[in-house]
């Protein structure tokens, strides 16, 4: 399943959002520029973590000889292991 950068951050940032106006909803309905502040925190949370996400996307390897399972019979699963890669 490939991972889309863009729908990450925006649910990201939905979630940040959402967690600090349930933590901070009494600031948010004492201060009106309290609910704009958590927007862009909520936004610059999102944007740091997409910068995150597109580094394992284009870093990130499988190791070499992690054990595998695969079908068959238990005698065919001896030794199957991971070779190194690209993770796509």
């Amino acid at each position: 399943m490939p991972l889309i950068p863009a729908a990450i951050k925006a649910k990201a940032e939905k979630a940040v959002y959402n967690k600090l106006c349930s933590e901070f909803s009494e600031e948010i309905a004492q201060n009106d520029k309290a609910k704009a502040k958590h927007a862009s925190f909520a936004k610059a949370v999102a944007e740091a973590a997409q910068v995150i996400i597109e580094a394992i996307l284009s870093d990130a390897q499988v190791a070499p000889n992690i054990p595998v399972s695969v079908t068959g019979s238990p005698a065919a699963q001896t030794g199957m292991s991971t070779g190194p890669g690209k993770i796509t």
